[in-house]
């Protein structure tokens, strides 16, 4: 597309880096969120969140739990209940079990229903 001249659009970026993300290539991911940026496109909670999730396939727990702070603090972007049960999966495949019920416990006071059994 960019050889096409063809600009991206926020939902492209967000399809790249989604599949980039299921796909486990973490590089690419964050390369496309580092164009996303560069194209003065705000990242969105899908993008960060699959970004989260690019990260938390290939065991970078704590990236995506940095990316998790900067999308409330930098980019003042508000975690969905898909954010969050990647993030409780990702401490519970780690074993930290205590930071699982915290991030439970932050979800269930934004209102989301998480069910932990299908995690």
């Amino acid at each position: 597309m960019r050889e096409a001249n063809v600009a991206h659009t926020e939902f492209t970026y967000n399809t790249l880096i989604s599949a980039y993300a299921n796909a486990g290539d973490v590089d690419s991911a964050e390369e496309e969120f580092y164009n996303l940026k560069a194209s003065e496109i705000r990242p969105t909670v899908v993008t960060l969140t699959a970004l989260i999730h690019a990260h938390a396939k290939n065991e970078n727990f704590f990236v995506a739990e940095r990316i998790l702070r900067q999308m409330k603090d930098a980019y003042g972007v508000r975690p969905n209940h898909v954010t969050y049960s990647c993030l409780i999966h990702a401490m519970l495949k780690l074993d930290a079990r205590d930071r699982a019920m915290e991030l439970y416990e932050e979800a269930k006071s934004q209102g989301f229903k998480i069910n932990i059994d299908t995690i």
